[in-house]
């Protein structure tokens, strides 16, 4: 996973995942990762993943991290954006 701040006071992340050893070229969403990074960090965050995946992450506990997310699921025929 490589990432940058979008915005570091908000805690807003980009990252993105390529895992071609295992044939995935792009992982649209890494929990794994993102967990790994909000204790790393030690703080609350929020990552932009892939097109449409957004991950928010924070620490809770020594070695746990509380998870969520939201996705955009698109469809060949219907047009929608991401906010």
């Amino acid at each position: 996973m490589v990432w940058a701040w979008i915005d570091e006071i908000k805690g807003a992340i980009r990252a993105r995942t390529f895992a071609n050893d295992w044939d995935i070229p792009e992982a649209e969403g890494n929990g794994s990762g993102s967990m790994l990074l909000a204790e790393k960090l030690k703080r609350s965050i929020e990552i932009k993943h892939g097109k449409g995946s957004v991950i928010f992450a924070r620490p809770v506990s020594n070695n746990c991290v509380r998870i969520g997310g939201k996705i955009v699921i698109k469809r060949k025929d219907a047009v929608d954006t991401v906010r």
